[in-house]
């Protein structure tokens, strides 16, 4: 499956990029399979979905809302180290003390073609994780929204996701990403099936959404932020 998943984006991509979007989804399924462990699920398994991407699975259902939305963030979360380590490998590549350190001139091609591949790999895991944070379902983000609309308005969470995950097939469609359009199609049904009832999890307190909201704002804010600092150094700006 994995080899099927790795095929799948270098047809839909270049080898290359092909390769930077397996490395960052397996990173990122990393992270959940770690905050699995951590909340005491035993064997999470990893599997890769050729053309849509990754997922962890548990064995058992989140004893609390907090936990669930622990394990949601945990991917783009964990993924916050590989990002800003290669940020660092690709500034520093762009500094020209480095580059002579290295033996290698400013003006050499090969510095120049090292130095895009690196933001290339950068913005390639940020945009992977910042796409995840959205807050429609299957996404990362839809999963954390969720964990907090049944903690606090569980009658209105299939109605909120339902709105969202419309929203964002519309949005994809229109854009004419239908491979990512078919995916909140997916994350609609899946709304459709959130119970009216208050789930079995515990619910979270204040303190947890607290909790769970800043870090989803910080997680978002810096991956965001790499992205955009990132296409600038490329010469192209979003905003």
């Amino acid at each position: 499956m994995s080899a099927l998943a790795f095929a799948s984006f270098s047809l839909l991509f270049v080898l290359l990029f092909g390769l930077f979007l397996f490395a960052a989804i397996f990173i990122h399924e990393i992270g959940h399979w770690l905050a699995m462990r951590a909340t005491g699920q035993p064997r999470p398994r990893i599997v890769l979905i050729p053309f849509f991407g990754g997922a962890a699975v548990p064995n058992h259902p989140y004893k609390t809302q907090f936990d669930h939305a622990f394990v949601a963030l945990a991917g783009a979360g964990f993924s916050v180290l590989p990002c800003l380590g290669l940020l660092a490998v690709a500034l520093a590549l762009n500094t020209p003390e480095i580059a002579k350190a290295a033996k290698m001139a400013p003006s050499d091609l090969l510095w120049y073609e090292n130095h895009r591949q690196w933001l290339l790999m950068v913005i390639v895991v940020a945009a992977v994780n910042a796409l995840q944070l959205l807050p429609m379902l299957p996404l990362d983000g839809g999963h954390v929204l969720k964990t907090i609309m049944q903690s606090v308005a569980a009658r209105r969470a299939r109605i909120v996701l339902l709105v969202l995950a419309g929203l964002g097939f519309a949005g994809f469609a229109i854009l004419g990403d239908y491979i990512l359009a078919a995916f909140l199609a997916v994350g609609a049904m899946q709304a459709w099936h959130v119970g009216d009832e208050t789930p079995d999890a515990r619910p979270m307190g204040a303190s947890g959404i607290t909790a769970i909201g800043a870090s989803y704002a910080l997680i978002l804010g810096i991956h965001g932020g790499v992205l955009v600092y990132s296409f600038r150094l490329l010469g192209v700006d979003l905003i």
